[in-house]
């Protein structure tokens, strides 16, 4: 998915819409096999019960590898990216106003419901997304897989719900934007030079 050529706008386009069928067509989705689900509870009994449900972990796991192209700064399908091509390129008032909607909500996504703080570093959504991927799945920063190593089980599994949450979320705003796309593609509404 990273440009290892020089892609047009209207190929990266064409890749972010075959990216989120995709997504929407794996089972981590389409089954409903990812979950984000966090449960405290309390009782007089037994005092302070904490669970969390992230769902099959494999399903889980290759879901985050076909993800990460829609928040990676150097995916020609960054969510972003995508953003402002359609917002730059649309010709179609309707649908450019759509497209930024989608670029808001993705923004608010991003940022999540929940601030986690971890030795003085504030972890939002997007955070907590890249310290489960590349501290857990892939070990691709060796500072946040040193970070994630030494989590105890409960923070770890508010992060993973948290990043699961940040997946299901953006999923449902990429496949609006790919929306977008195929509409303006549809009513031949983009403006490439």
């Amino acid at each position: 998915m990273s440009g290892r050529g020089r892609r047009t706008d209207e190929e990266r386009l064409r890749l972010f819409i075959d990216l989120v069928n995709d997504l929407s067509q794996r089972r981590a989705v389409a089954g409903s096999t990812m979950k984000s689900r966090l449960t405290f509870g309390w009782s007089q009994d037994s005092g302070a019960s904490f669970t969390a449900d992230t769902g099959d972990e494999d399903d889980v796991r290759s879901y985050y590898l076909a993800f990460r192209h829609l928040t990676a700064n150097d995916s020609d399908a960054q969510f972003g990216k995508i953003s402002n091509i359609l917002v730059g390129r649309l010709t179609d008032g309707e649908l450019r106003d759509a497209a930024k909607q989608n670029k808001d909500q993705w923004g608010q996504v991003m940022s999540g419901r929940l601030i986690q703080e971890l030795d003085g570093r504030q972890f939002n959504a997007k955070r907590a997304f890249d310290l489960v991927s590349n501290g857990l799945h892939f070990h691709h920063d060796k500072n946040l897989r040193d970070i994630w190593d030494g989590l105890d089980s409960e923070t770890r599994a508010t992060f993973h719900v948290q990043a699961n949450g940040l997946m299901l979320d953006g999923t449902r705003v990429a496949v609006a934007q790919r929306s977008v796309a195929i509409a303006a593609f549809g009513r031949n509404a983009l403006a490439f030079d």
